[in-house]
């Protein structure tokens, strides 16, 4: 069994950069776990639990969920939604990361 795969999938990275660019401006919303990790990270939910407000929840990877749905940040990325509906297989929650890079002594 390969332990990685290369997809034949091509975007275009101009579009996913004007979404990107879009959601720049938006809250992104601090990742929770802080053990697990130095730095910043931070998220913006593209799919998350369905009916879930509250920003925790809707970046909680919660393994008994068995609904999910699109968040209004993937609606206002229409290139995004491109990609997702692209890879034609459930999806459950989908979210963008930023992570700071860990600067070493």
């Amino acid at each position: 069994m390969p332990d990685c795969v290369k997809l034949d999938l091509t975007f275009d990275a101009q579009l996913l950069q004007e979404d990107l660019e879009r959601l720049q401006t938006s809250d992104w919303i601090d990742h929770f776990v802080q053990e697990n990790y130095e730095g910043d990270w931070s998220v913006i939910p593209l799919r998350g639990p369905a009916g879930a407000t509250h920003p925790v929840m809707v970046i909680y990877a919660d393994p008994t969920c068995t609904e999910f749905a699109d968040t209004p940040f993937l609606e206002s990325s229409p290139y995004f939604r491109s990609v997702l509906d692209s890879l034609e297989c459930p999806l459950d929650a989908v979210r963008l990361m930023k992570l700071s890079s860990r600067i070493l002594d």
